[in-house]
């Protein structure tokens, strides 16, 4: 049987076909013919690996922050992924290594969408990423 974590990684990899050439790092060749592969644990390190494939540092507009046990929310924030990473965190407080990711990726004061109401991603992490320096949205 199949676990239910494991679907977004499949949501990430589809991810990266939304993505213009111009935006794919080195270590995608941005071919539709031939398929990247992401060797990650877990979707939160799948979603890492892709991030820092794209982005170099504090090179994105903003990140689209989603849930990291359902993946309805992220499928449905795919389309903010062309100039920003989707990354993934644990409803009650701010994942340690997407911390770490989207303090690489952003900038300064830069937005992040939190996808979800509070039952998704709670106010705990909303709060977190204001006292981070960023404009959670």
């Amino acid at each position: 049987m199949r676990e239910q974590r494991s679907v977004p990684v499949v949501v990430l990899a589809a991810l990266l076909i939304l993505v213009p050439v111009a935006a794919v790092a080195a270590t995608f060749d941005g071919d539709p013919s031939t398929t990247e592969r992401v060797d990650a644990a877990d979707p939160t390190s799948a979603a890492i690996q892709i991030s820092q494939a794209r982005f170099a540092a504090d090179a994105a507009a903003h990140v689209v922050l989603s849930r990291d046990d359902n993946f309805p929310d992220s499928l449905a924030g795919s389309a903010l992924t062309a100039t920003g990473p989707l990354l993934l965190t644990a409803t009650s407080s701010l994942t340690p290594s997407s911390r770490t990711e989207l303090e690489r990726v952003l900038p300064d004061g830069a937005a992040v969408y939190l996808l979800g109401g509070p039952v998704a991603i709670a106010d705990a992490v909303e709060a977190q990423i204001k006292a981070m320096g960023y404009a959670p949205k």
